[in-house]
């Protein structure tokens, strides 16, 4: 099951992860929240999970969450 776990730091800054997400499906996923949080870029870091291709039978299960 995919997750997106937002953490609010005393500073006032926010710490998106996502877990559960294979490929480049979780940054198309978490756009939204980029645009209403101000994501700036260069701070992304990814997981070895990103770097996974995605096979048909992999994304038809990912995408019945």
């Amino acid at each position: 099951m995919a997750e997106i776990i937002l953490t609010f730091n005393d500073d006032g800054s926010v710490t998106k992860e996502t877990t559960g997400f294979i490929g480049k499906k979780c940054v198309d996923d978490t756009k939204f929240l980029e645009d209403a949080l101000g994501k700036k870029k260069g701070e992304r870091r990814y997981k070895a999970k990103y770097y996974e291709k995605v096979t048909q039978e992999k994304q038809q299960i990912k995408t019945k969450y």
